[in-house]
């Protein structure tokens, strides 16, 4: 989890065995992000995008 200001953006990485969370965005206060089956660089990649494209401000 990280935070900016009232926003909080949560992922998840979901590996074998697991399973997602299926939670829903609570905008603009909470972001969440599930992913599975990436690279380290795409995890990076993933959530940089995501804070970006949700970021006010």
């Amino acid at each position: 989890m990280t935070s900016s200001g009232n926003q909080r953006w949560a992922f998840n990485y979901v590996t074998i065995g697991e399973s997602s969370t299926n939670m829903r965005n609570l905008t603009p206060s909470l972001y969440i992000l599930e992913m599975q089956n990436l690279s380290s660089s795409e995890i990076t990649e993933k959530v940089e995008v995501f804070i970006d494209g949700t970021k006010i401000g």
